[in-house]
């Protein structure tokens, strides 16, 4: 970008050593880069007390100045002669349509920011709520961050592969785009429920199944539950449609109940995000929007780190890529699922879950080691299920009636 082009976004001004740039709670709605000397950033408003970094030349400051016309929640200081430009509000986004790749690096320079006044807030006690929400907030501030979704643009919900979920994109290399969409009829069998999101604090609607409406039609082997007239997978996982922060619904809504520290990773997690996926605007829901949610689950989920969640988010893939006739989708799905099953019943502690559970679990892991060919272990784990005479005489009846299938096999 030329001087010219930039003297045309903004105004040159100079400062002496000590003048201030900008002011703690009074300068909104500009962002400042430094063309040369040297500026302090400092917590409060008269830059008097100890300084939090030092910006020089090709430094930038003041960035939520050009998301948002709050107040500046810190102030600058020249610590020497100082030449910089001052780019109001109203000229972002010719700043951002010139120079497409500051957005990365505003985003990049907010992050570094944050945790420099989180660690100060922390040093001196400060009890105000945490920069990142409002961060967070600019970023992805109500209704802009949805997209028209054009039937032309079904293949383009992921924009980049630098976000990573387990070594590739958020949809894993060999997931396709599908044809799939709800049926007329969902809308018997869900209610709509405003929410607020815990990450960036914005409204959305969310949809949630009526359990207590469905009607079972059978239970596969795998435990998957068919129900008359509605599959609860396509509404299982809760996505807010302005930072993507994805959960089943029920541990969305206890990500409210933690302190900042604790929201901290999924604000940096949903910062990431920023401008690297879309999603569908509000209309008739596709399998395609459905498979993002739950990779985007996935996706924050490693912030928990919990196997059974990410199991159940696996087996539930596996049943929709099998819904979608995917084979090759479908088994890399219910091995994931069957890796972490594994893992919670060989190394994480029981003592959390209900003999009904466990005997599930055991069911499960059986029907999984049946598909990768392991008969023997197959049968040991549905017998582990028919042993828990404190479960339920459901499970142990079914897993009687598989570990009897696959005994009498030839």
């Amino acid at each position: 970008m030329s001087i010219e082009q930039l003297t045309e976004l903004g105004k040159i001004k100079k400062f002496k050593s000590g003048d201030l740039i900008c002011i703690k709670g009074e300068t909104a709605g500009q962002m400042f880069i430094l063309l040369s000397g040297q500026a302090g950033i400092y917590w409060d408003e008269h830059a008097n007390k100890e300084q939090l970094s030092l910006l020089t030349a090709g430094d930038f400051f003041g960035e939520l100045g050009i998301l948002d016309e709050q107040a500046l929640d810190f102030t600058a200081k020249a610590e020497s002669p100082v030449i910089a430009l001052i780019i109001p509000l109203e000229n972002s986004d010719r700043l951002l349509k010139l120079r497409p790749d500051l957005a990365a690096k505003i985003l990049a320079s907010m992050g570094r920011r944050i945790r420099t006044l989180e660690s100060y807030r922390s040093k001196v006690g400060q009890k105000e709520p945490s920069i990142e929400t409002a961060i967070l907030k600019a970023v992805f501030p109500q209704g802009t961050r949805v997209e028209k979704y054009e039937e032309a643009e079904k293949e383009a919900l992921i924009k980049s592969e630098e976000i990573l979920v387990e070594g590739g994109e958020i949809l894993p290399s060999g997931h396709g785009s599908y044809q799939l969409i709800a049926r007329e009829t969902d809308k018997n069998f869900y209610y709509e429920k405003k929410v607020d999101c815990p990450i960036c604090g914005n409204s959305f609607t969310a949809i949630i199944p009526r359990m207590t409406k469905l009607r079972l039609v059978k239970r596969e082997n795998d435990l998957r539950e068919v129900f008359k007239d509605f599959d609860p997978l396509w509404y299982a996982v809760r996505i807010c449609p302005h930072c993507f922060f994805a959960k089943y619904h029920a541990d969305f809504d206890k990500t409210h109940n933690l302190s900042n520290k604790g929201l901290k990773p999924y604000r940096d997690q949903a910062l990431q995000l920023v401008d690297k996926i879309s999603l569908p605007a509000d209309q008739t829901l596709s399998i395609n929007k459905v498979f993002l949610g739950y990779y985007l689950a996935l996706y924050f989920e490693k912030i928990d780190n919990a196997p059974l969640t990410m199991a159940k988010l696996y087996i539930s893939l596996s049943w929709l890529y099998k819904d979608v006739q995917d084979e090759k989708m479908y088994e890399y799905a219910w091995n994931k699922a069957f890796n972490y099953y594994h893992q919670v019943y060989y190394k994480t502690n029981l003592a959390g879950l209900t003999p009904s559970h466990e005997q599930q679990l055991c069911i499960v892991l059986g029907e999984l080691f049946y598909r990768k060919g392991e008969k023997m272990e197959a049968l040991k784990h549905f017998y582990a299920a028919i042993r828990r005479n404190d479960g339920i005489s459901y499970y142990n009846n079914l897993a009687r009636d598989r570990y009897m299938e696959i005994k009498d096999e030839n």
